[in-house]
């Protein structure tokens, strides 16, 4: 959310905190005196920092998994579009709301499928799928719902 974003960047500011976004990840980190000298992956250095904090959204990239050794979907390697599976133009894997993708028989479910990139969600999308996998025919009709997932952002300031 852009406005919690904004609000917690200019918090972190009047504390004295500098925010550096979009930097494409740390190249290196230098400890000197106390003092951290960070340099980005896009050639930037930023000195003098006490503390190094990276946090890193999840972006599907199923061109070439683990390249980097961030996360990614393993779609690509797993040649889904042999088995009919179809995937979005931003990668994720299509899914119906029980976690049914586009082939029989073949199931996906969490960050891959592009909903809500929550580890509880997941869980939650696993359960509902076993449920209906191996529960009997009481939870034939058992499926996560997504619309109304609560999230929240502890921060200190």
């Amino acid at each position: 959310d852009p406005t919690i974003s904004d609000a917690l960047d200019e918090e972190m500011v009047k504390a004295g905190i500098r925010v550096h976004r979009h930097t494409n990840g740390v190249e290196s980190v230098v400890a000197e005196n106390g003092k951290k000298t960070v340099t980005t992956k896009g050639g930037d250095c930023i000195y003098g920092a006490d503390v190094v904090l990276m946090a890193a959204g999840r972006v599907p990239n199923t061109e070439d998994l683990c390249a980097d050794c961030e996360w990614h979907p393993n779609t690509e390697r797993l040649h889904l579009e042999n088995c009919g599976v179809k995937i979005t133009p931003r990668k994720y894997v299509v899914t119906d709301e029980y976690s049914n993708t586009s082939a029989p028989n073949i199931y996906a479910l969490g960050d891959v499928c592009g909903e809500v990139e929550l580890t509880p969600m997941a869980i939650a999308a696993g359960r509902r799928l076993s449920d209906r996998l191996f529960g009997g025919p009481q939870y034939k009709d058992a499926k996560v719902s997504y619309e109304y997932v609560p999230t929240v952002v502890f921060s200190h300031p």
